[in-house]
């Protein structure tokens, strides 16, 4: 937003003549649905990203809320001391309608007890604790200001309403602030998952490299990733990061860039798990500067499994999709009860099954890779 410390004042000006970088703790996403009737998620959370170069330390700063059509005190607030690093968030867990109904969010940072409303009303980041005061504030220890929906105290215009299943954040990863919310944020995608002080950090100096698009797609039962750049100049290579619940990345594989300064496209292959799965690229470039792209997923849906003779006598032969990581067949009771487990070999597509201790009856026959299941009726 607008405040800039005395003794900061010449960095930023230079800061804002050189890159354009905000200078300042910004609000990076807001949810006010918490523990709601379809709730996304079961907490109200606020979250802030520090879009600087440089560490930021927060004390007796408080985030505040008001309610949309407010003009008085503003009601609830919750103190903050902390020190949130460059390229950094900060979570903050608030209210709960009810914390049966929703997802879990990340590890918070902090936790507060503010209830915000799903659909309207403004957001403030203060540095120091005192209760905002009207509608449209503006100045004192105001650092960021974000109205939502009909929220009557904004920047420029207000950013969008949001709902049980939507939470408002600002675009670029939290890099972007033109003291316009209605410019600054979106309602978030399917992927979104809110970030804290453990999530990767956000390098908000452009990176030598533009990344023009990034997809998965099903091929041959392997996921196909593509990504093509349109610059490439002094930059490394790109780490593709996979995913089972879009929140812990691990490494599976290292792209050399092209070294192409118009730009290039990239291909790779992955035999993921069966189920919904995530991907990202890190892209590094020769200084060692870090940026993330956007995350794009695929379902590699779990393929039929057959199984015969059927019924069977001595040994039941099954086949299923090919075996990536840990994956079982179970043969159940009706009732439930384990009664026979095998662990299939990786890369196996048909396993055979030794009954001949079952009793003669009904069971389920279930396959399961950690990631989802499927079953079958046998009968011996």
């Amino acid at each position: 937003m607008k405040r800039i410390f005395t003794t900061f004042m010449l960095f930023t000006v230079m800061s804002i003549t050189l890159s354009a970088q905000v200078n300042h703790i910004v609000i990076s996403a807001i949810y006010g649905g918490g523990g709601n009737a379809g709730a996304k998620f079961k907490y109200d959370f606020i979250e802030l990203f520090n879009p600087t170069s440089g560490d930021i330390t927060l004390t007796n700063w408080a985030v505040q809320y008001g309610s949309a059509t407010g003009t008085a005190k503003w009601a609830s607030k919750k103190a903050i001391t902390a020190t949130i690093p460059a390229g950094h968030y900060f979570l903050i867990q608030l209210a709960t309608g009810n914390a049966t109904i929703g997802g879990d969010i990340p590890t918070p940072d902090s936790i507060g007890n503010i209830n915000m409303s799903a659909s309207n009303g403004k957001v403030a980041l203060t540095s120091d604790t005192v209760s905002l005061n009207g509608a449209n504030v503006s100045g004192g220890s105001l650092v960021d200001l974000v109205g939502f929906g009909t929220g009557n105290g904004f920047e420029t215009k207000a950013a969008p309403a949001g709902s049980a299943t939507k939470c408002i954040i600002r675009i670029n990863g939290g890099c972007t602030d033109t003291d316009d919310n209605s410019k600054d944020f979106i309602l978030d995608s399917t992927t979104y998952v809110p970030r804290n002080s453990s999530s990767p950090a956000n390098n908000c100096t452009l990176l030598p490299v533009i990344l023009s698009s990034f997809t998965a797609s099903l091929v041959n039962n392997q996921v196909a990733l593509k990504w093509a750049t349109t610059t490439e100049i002094n930059f490394n290579y790109f780490e593709i990061e996979r995913s089972l619940d879009k929140i812990n990345f691990c490494s599976i594989a290292t792209i050399p860039a092209s070294k192409i300064i118009s730009g290039s496209t990239y291909k790779f292959l992955d035999e993921a798990s069966i189920g919904t799965v995530y991907y990202r690229l890190k892209m590094v470039d020769n200084q060692g500067a870090i940026k993330y792209s956007a995350i794009t997923s695929v379902n590699k849906l779990i393929g039929t499994i057959t199984a015969y003779p059927n019924p069977v006598v001595n040994s039941l032969n099954v086949n299923h999709p090919k075996a990536i990581g840990t994956t079982t067949i179970k043969i159940l009771s009706i009732e439930g009860k384990i009664m026979a487990t095998k662990q299939i070999e990786i890369g196996a597509t048909q396993t055979t099954l030794d009954v001949n201790k079952l009793k003669n009856g009904h069971y389920i026959l279930s396959f399961e890779d950690g990631v989802s299941s499927n079953t079958i009726h046998i009968i011996k």
